[in-house]
C-alpha cells in the first residue's frame, strides 16, 4: 500500500449487498489504490467471486442479521475483533445496524482510529458524510464518495 493509500474494510450484514448497494463505493476506493476488504457472512456463493473480479479481497463474517441470539452475536464481534486484527486497517466502514454496533466496538478494540458507518436515517446519513469527508479530509485523502455522496448536492473536493 502507498503512502497515501488506506486499507479499508467494509462490513456489512448481507453479501450481496457489498456488491449491489456498496459496488460504486468499493470501486471507487480500489479505483483510488486504497486496499479495499469487504467483510460480511457469505449469503451468496458468487459474492467472493464478484467481489475478487473488482479487486475486492472478500473475509466472511459470522453476523447473523435476523435473530436476537446473544450467543452468536457474541460470536460475532469475537470474529471481527480476529478479523481486523489480522488486517490493520486503517479505516473501517460499517453499514446496517449489527455491523455498525460490532464493527464500531471490534474496531475500538483492534485500535482502528477512523471508524465511520452508513444508515439509511436522512440525519444520520447527512451526520456521517460530513465526519467521512472530514476524516478524509484531515488525513489528507481525496475525498472518495460513498453511495449517498453520489448525489448532485456533494460538491467535496480537497481543495474545498
Amino acid at each position: 500500500v502507498g503512502d497515501w493509500c488506506m486499507k479499508v474494510a467494509v462490513i456489512g450484514g448481507y453479501g450481496p449487498s457489498l456488491i449491489n448497494f456498496r459496488g460504486p463505493m468499493l470501486r471507487a476506493m480500489k479505483n483510488a489504490g486504497h486496499d479495499v476488504y469487504g467483510i460480511a457472512p457469505t449469503d451468496s456463493p458468487d459474492v467472493p467471486e464478484k467481489l475478487a473480479e473488482m479487486g475486492i479481497k472478500f473475509i466472511e463474517a459470522p453476523i447473523k442479521r435476523k435473530g436476537m441470539n446473544a450467543a452468536k452475536d457474541l460470536a460475532a464481534l469475537i470474529a471481527l475483533v480476529k478479523i481486523l486484527k489480522e488486517i490493520k486497517p486503517d479505516v473501517v466502514i460499517s453499514y446496517t445496524i449489527k455491523p455498525i454496533i460490532y464493527g464500531s466496538i471490534a474496531a475500538k478494540l483492534t485500535g482502528t482510529k477512523k471508524n465511520l458507518f452508513h444508515n439509511h436515517r436522512p440525519w444520520l446519513r447527512f451526520w456521517t458524510n460530513i465526519r467521512q469527508t472530514r476524516i478524509a479530509l484531515q488525513a489528507g485523502q481525496k475525498h472518495v464518495p460513498c453511495r449517498a455522496c453520489l448525489q448532485p448536492h456533494c460538491n467535496v473536493s480537497k481543495s474545498g
